[in-house]
């Protein structure tokens, strides 16, 4: 017998499920039942979480167009990088791609920065 998130609390459900899984699987609910109570700060993130939720929003709010999984490889970039790469009105999707295949040298970024168009880059 499974016991499912939340019906372990009650007493009877304890010997029913040692019996059937084993201790082991008793611990493991309890932790599972704890951690799921704890507030939102407190509970276990991976490192970064909160930026990566964060970017994927703007990525996902200028470029709807783009996939998850391309999404994703954005997020693998220099986040300097692409954050001036989504401030600047004159870079599209497939400048963004491109951006995030090569990366981008010094000059391109400070003429990003500081809103100049890049010779060169991204058919500007």
């Amino acid at each position: 017998m499974r016991v499912g998130a939340g019906q372990l609390t009650g007493a009877r459900n304890v010997p029913q499920l040692l019996g059937s899984e084993g201790a082991e699987a008793l611990l493991a609910r309890l932790r599972e039942e704890a951690a799921s109570k704890l507030p939102p700060f407190l509970r276990s993130q991976t490192k970064y979480s909160y930026y990566f939720a964060w970017m994927a929003g703007r990525i996902a709010s200028r470029f709807p167009e783009l996939d998850e999984a391309s999404a994703d490889k954005l997020l693998l970039m220099d986040s300097g990088q692409l954050d001036v790469l989504l401030e600047n009105a004159n870079v599209d999707a497939a400048a963004l791609l491109e951006a995030a295949d090569k990366g981008l040298t010094w000059d391109a970024y400070h003429r990003l920065a500081t809103h100049q168009a890049v010779p060169g880059l991204l058919g500007q």
